[in-house]
């Protein structure tokens, strides 16, 4: 799979195996070394295996536990089309793989619940973004990072304003007539500009309802690539919430992918940066009041609870410990134990499902003195 979704992401959390195996490891697209990417990942394996030994799991369960990810070592197939990370999750009845846009470093956890803090910057949508690519004759959806794109398979979405519009009214079939370059142009009975544009208008409802359906769980700002009169008519139908006023004007039929993708990224760069500096300034300003926090028994309670409108991770960083529901409280490790757990991890998860943004940064990055922030809803 190639898209987290927050589906997905909660389907991940959700997990009640008991033993949750996860597994990252980078799967560099530019010159890829398919034996190298299996020697990672035979190694990973094998740690995930002397981890449980450790925990007294006999070898035929270490087996059925492992044994979906130990079938990808002889897949040469699946090797040949890989992204920039592959993140592995294995329990005692389910296993899930996903092929993603971002880079990881290697690393097994072994837990009581899957461990999903590295997929974070792609869920609050942090550096990854959507171009809509918009002609009468064609659509296309591209999936993009700063180093990567990918064009994503359509469902639900007219290929065409043919498509979308013939059907629309059978007794009054619109009427086409191919133009010099090919394209389609729609007319009612001596339609003027108006009905052209209710017509786009329809299409792009039509292009909505799917591309909404397919991309609402995301956090990603949106970008449309069509002529320029079409991008205004485009926002009028747009339902999703990130879509960016700026726009790639022009025809995209005559662009290709990795042209976009360019012009794309140097739309959407800026947003990153100022989004990421917005928020820090915030966390700074308030830094003086209640309503931030660097200090992990407050920020783990704070999360549960929903309480967290922004959290700040360092990546790499872990901070072993165990949450008590009952009494609203975190005992603290040193490492890992028996039923400890990654508690940023923990706030992380809790903070995203209650609908907070979760930033996962260089340490040096982060506000305050601490590898780890929040700024609080109360």
């Amino acid at each position: 799979m190639d898209l987290v979704t927050r589906d997905d992401f909660e389907k991940l959390i959700n997990n009640n195996d008991g033993v949750s195996i996860s597994i990252y490891l980078p799967t560099e697209v530019a010159d890829f070394d398919v034996d190298k990417g299996r020697i990672r990942l035979k190694n990973l394996i094998s740690e995930a295996r002397r981890e449980l030994e450790g925990k007294d799991f006999s070898p035929k369960d270490i087996d059925k536990i492992l044994s979906p990810a130990k079938k990808f070592l002889d897949d040469h197939k699946f090797w040949s089309h890989q992204r920039e990370g592959l993140a592995i999750f294995l329990s005692e009845n389910n296993f899930y793989y996903y092929k993603l846009p971002i880079s990881f470093d290697e690393m097994v956890v072994v837990s009581n619940r899957f461990h999903i803090k590295p997929l974070m910057s792609l869920l609050s949508g942090d550096g990854e973004f959507y171009i809509l690519a918009l002609s009468q004759n064609k659509v296309r959806l591209l999936n993009c990072t700063h180093y990567s794109v990918e064009e994503v398979e359509l469902e639900d979405v007219p290929e065409s304003i043919d498509e979308a519009l013939w059907h629309d009214d059978p007794e009054k079939q619109l009427q086409s007539h191919s133009g010099g370059n090919g394209s389609n142009i729609y007319h009612g009975n001596g339609a003027g500009d108006d009905d052209k544009k209710k017509n786009i208008l329809r299409y792009f409802h039509k292009i909505d309802d799917g591309v909404y359906d397919m991309i609402k769980d995301q956090r990603c700002p949106l970008i449309v690539a069509a002529v320029d009169y079409m991008i205004p008519i485009y926002k009028d139908a747009n339902s999703y919430p990130y879509l960016l006023d700026e726009g790639i004007e022009g025809n995209p039929d005559n662009l290709d992918s990795e042209t976009l993708h360019q012009e794309g990224w140097n739309i959407v760069k800026d947003h990153f940066k100022e989004k990421q500096e917005e928020i820090i300034n915030k966390y700074n300003d308030l830094s003086k009041t209640d309503y931030t926090s660097n200090d992990i028994e407050k920020i783990v309670p704070a999360a549960y609870n929903g309480r967290i409108d922004s959290l700040f991770v360092a990546k790499g960083i872990k901070q072993w410990g165990i949450y008590k529901e009952k009494t609203n409280s975190v005992n603290l490790n040193i490492k890992e134990e028996e039923k400890s757990e990654d508690l940023l991890d923990f706030s992380a998860v809790h903070t995203m499902l209650r609908d907070g943004d979760v930033y996962v940064l260089e340490a040096e990055n982060i506000p305050g003195d601490k590898p780890y922030g929040a700024i609080l809803r109360y």
